[in-house]
Parts: structure tokens; C-alpha cells; sequence
């Protein structure tokens, strides 16, 4: 990858790292964002565990303007092929909704052991789900 290129993807890695901060939600820029094996997505998210970002940014991505057209009257626009699972593309305010709430909940029960058990008897992750492979699938 060129340094425009890199320059172009730290730019907006930025942009959607102050968005999320914005909206009250810890993260972070990863360690070696997109730089070093092992390392994925761009942004680590402080909830569920943390969840991974990956931010992308493209004026000429026919797929990328196909999902802008279908959420224009929508919140949500879900796409699925064939033998594979569901992406879900939310509308900004949305997602960052539900983060927040997510992220609210989460705090609540962290905080409240005496509601919730301590917090090594709940799964602190979606991945660390009550079934095999948990509820994030990676």
C-alpha cells in the first residue's frame, strides 16, 4: 500500500475513532492498525469484551453506493450470499444508538453484582456466548 494510500486510511480511521469517542464510547486506534500480522481492525471498541473495527473509505465502490441507495429510506439494510451469514449495514444513528445502549447495559451490569452475580459468572464477551463458538461469530 502507498503512502496516499496508508495517509487516506489514517485519516478516516481517525474521523470514525472521534465519531465513536463522541458518542461516550471507549476506544481506540489497534496497536498496528492494518501494519502487522495478527492485528485485526482498526479500531478496538471497549465492550462485550471489545470488538474489533475495520474502517474503510471509498468514493468509487459500486458496493458501497448499492447499500447507501438501499438505506436511504431505511435504518437497516441486511445482505446475505449464498452459504454465507447476514451483514447488516446500519444508517450512522442508528449504530451509534445501539452501541450506547449496548455499552449502558453493559456498565449496568458491571456495576451491579449484587443484581447480576459477579462478573466472571456472565460471559463478558458475545464471543464467550452461553453455546459453542458464542455469539460473535469471527
Amino acid at each position: 500500500m502507498g503512502l496516499p494510500s496508508r495517509r487516506k486510511g489514517v485519516t478516516y480511521e481517525r474521523e470514525a475513532l472521534k465519531l465513536l469517542q463522541s458518542a461516550e464510547l471507549e476506544c481506540r486506534r489497534s496497536a498496528a492498525s492494518g501494519a502487522q500480522e495478527g492485528y485485526v481492525g482498526d479500531i478496538e471498541l471497549d465492550l462485550y469484551g471489545g470488538l474489533e473495527i475495520e474502517v474503510k473509505y471509498s468514493a468509487a465502490d459500486t458496493g458501497m453506493k448499492i447499500i447507501r441507495r438501499y438505506l436511504e429510506p431505511v435504518h437497516l439494510v441486511m445482505s446475505r450470499a449464498p452459504g454465507e451469514g447476514w451483514i447488516m449495514s446500519f444508517k450512522q444513528d442508528v449504530a451509534l444508538k445501539l452501541l450506547q445502549d449496548a455499552n449502558e447495559l453493559e456498565m449496568i451490569r458491571l456495576n451491579n453484582p449484587e443484581l447480576f452475580g459477579p462478573p466472571d459468572e456472565h460471559p463478558s464477551s458475545i464471543a464467550d456466548g452461553p453455546h459453542e463458538g458464542g455469539w460473535l461469530e469471527k
